[in-house]
């Protein structure tokens, strides 16, 4: 009986296990723009392993959401821009060269809200280690 009981239980795990799994993996690191009037304007996403990084407008502001990835010395690796509420731009290592990100690293993560003029505010960061 007890045979029985583990197997049912460990038949029952890995159908949950199964049915929970998703395509979708969610990001390590998320950080918003500062709020200008209520809500913020843009986000940053962060995914260690295969290097995703995804800036999205998340509102209908007139801005464009930029993100900005920088190495620890201060200089920028790549920028990444996405305009109109709910529009993202994503980029991963998949793209190579830049996108790559190396292993072992620690980088900052800018988000800021960008007006056509280039001028740049509203500015959030987190700094991330790139283990993936």
């Amino acid at each position: 009986m007890k045979k029985r009981s583990l197997v049912t239980v460990l038949a029952a795990g890995a159908a949950f296990t199964f049915l929970g799994a998703s395509s979708a993996v969610a990001s390590d690191y998320k950080i918003t723009t500062v709020g200008h009037i209520i809500f913020p304007g843009g986000s940053i996403e962060y995914t260690k392993y295969g290097d995703k990084v995804k800036v999205c407008d998340i509102d209908a502001d007139g801005k464009a959401a930029m993100g900005r990835v920088m190495r620890q010395t201060g200089t920028t690796v790549y920028t990444l821009r996405a305009g109109g509420e709910g529009n993202c731009t994503t980029r991963d290592a998949n793209d190579g060269g830049v996108y790559n990100l190396v292993e072992g690293w620690t980088y900052t993560f800018w988000i800021c809200l960008a007006s056509d003029d280039g001028s740049e505010g509203y500015c959030n960061k987190g700094t991330w280690k790139n283990n993936g």
